[in-house]
């Protein structure tokens, strides 16, 4: 605070109401470029960590795999950006998901079980929207991002806040799973469905869980996965208090 003491004129007398708000003005001054100091450092800090294919031109995680599909990928990457905020998740969640689910082909279908769309919905959950399988392959990457966003919105409400990429990815996959530990079981080799994800049992035990799917995220998505949800951070927190 020494920059604000002014040696004044012996004849200049101050009160102590006065000389109290000179020094609340000078340790909020330096208050804020504390912040402002931090937040730059942040910034910079994040910036340096970024894979180099988002350093250059800002683009998103796996949008040139994207392009193959997606035919204005700045728009397509502007909208999921807007989702991840609404949703409150990083939006390379949005783009693994997405990949894993359909390589980014909005009209695609699964032809074991039906699933169709970015994120390859099935009819039932589809119905929850008020959306049919014909109106969805119609729908356009933005369009069905908003439906992604309205989807996550509902299962979030009803089960939990997403706080990995594995939670994330099980709100569209498998719902019932979120919440649950590592060695939750979400197909066994006993039931029908578990033929047509038998490939995600790496380990042959005879059933999907959810620790097979962690496993399967870590190692074909190591950017998204390693990326935490995004976090309020409060002033004192910035301050490092």
């Amino acid at each position: 605070m020494s920059q604000f003491l002014v040696r004044l004129p012996q004849h200049v007398r101050l009160s102590g109401k006065t000389i109290y708000w000179i020094i609340a003005f000078a340790v909020l001054s330096n208050v804020i470029t504390i912040i402002l100091l931090k937040t730059d450092f942040k910034r910079a800090s994040t910036a340096a960590m970024l894979p180099a294919s988002q350093k250059s031109e800002g683009k998103l995680y796996l949008s040139e795999q994207a392009a193959t599909y997606v035919m204005d990928v700045p728009k397509f990457e502007r909208a999921v950006k807007q989702t991840a905020k609404n949703l409150n998740v990083p939006p390379e969640w949005i783009m693994a998901v997405i990949f894993a689910e359909s390589k980014f082909d909005a009209s695609a279908v699964n032809k074991n079980n039906g699933a169709t769309g970015l994120i390859q919905w099935k009819s039932a959950q589809l119905e929850t929207l008020g959306v049919t399988t014909e109106i969805l392959r119609n729908l356009s990457h933005e369009e069905q991002l908003k439906l992604i966003e309205k989807y996550y919105l509902k299962i979030k409400k009803d089960r939990k806040p997403f706080e990995t990429l594995t939670e994330f990815y099980l709100g569209i996959f498998y719902p019932d799973a979120l919440g649950e530990d590592y060695c939750y079981a979400l197909y066994k080799q006993t039931e029908p469905a578990y033929k047509v994800y038998a490939p995600i049992d790496v380990n042959k035990d005879g059933q999907i869980t959810v620790k097979d799917i962690d496993e399967r995220l870590r190692k074909y998505f190591p950017t998204a996965y390693m990326i935490e949800q995004p976090q309020k951070v409060s002033i004192w927190a910035r301050l490092g208090w």
